[in-house]
């Protein structure tokens, strides 16, 4: 893979704007246009948060949201991670699915943990596939 792209923000979560930059980003993430949805729900969301234990069946989300919503107004910091393929690339390589991002992603987690200086068993994210014409990519939080 020649043009994987990672890109990590954060916001600094003293800021009353972060909270709100926060609060829809998840159903920004579940039901944007671009979303691989899941099997048996309207959203495309999936990940390890330790409350929800299967994201990706789970058809009303926002229980999520409220559990985002409490950690960023208990200001806990909240990265937000996009991994983009060259559509080239993506297409060539197979990653026309969920489960083939979630891979890729989930391979980078122990490397992502330690540069973050967050315990593995501490990480937890939710995110979903978009596949845009042109810039397939995988967005998330952590």
């Amino acid at each position: 893979m020649n043009n994987v792209v990672f890109l990590f923000e954060s916001f600094n979560p003293n800021k009353r704007t972060t909270f709100f930059k926060h609060k829809n980003y998840t159903n920004y993430l579940a039901y944007s246009e671009y979303a691989i949805r899941n099997a048996n729900t309207t959203h495309g969301l999936f990940g390890k948060i330790d409350k929800f234990s299967n994201i990706e069946e789970m058809e009303d989300i926002e229980t999520i949201n409220k559990h985002i919503t409490k950690l960023a107004d208990r200001k806990v910091p909240i990265y937000r991670c996009t991994i983009s393929l060259d559509e080239y690339d993506a297409t060539r390589l197979g990653y026309d699915s969920q489960e083939k991002w979630k891979e890729l992603f989930e391979s980078k987690l122990v490397s992502f943990a330690k540069k973050m200086n967050i315990k593995y068993e501490d990480l937890q994210y939710t995110g979903a596939v978009h596949l845009e014409s042109g810039h397939p990519h995988f967005q998330c939080m952590i």
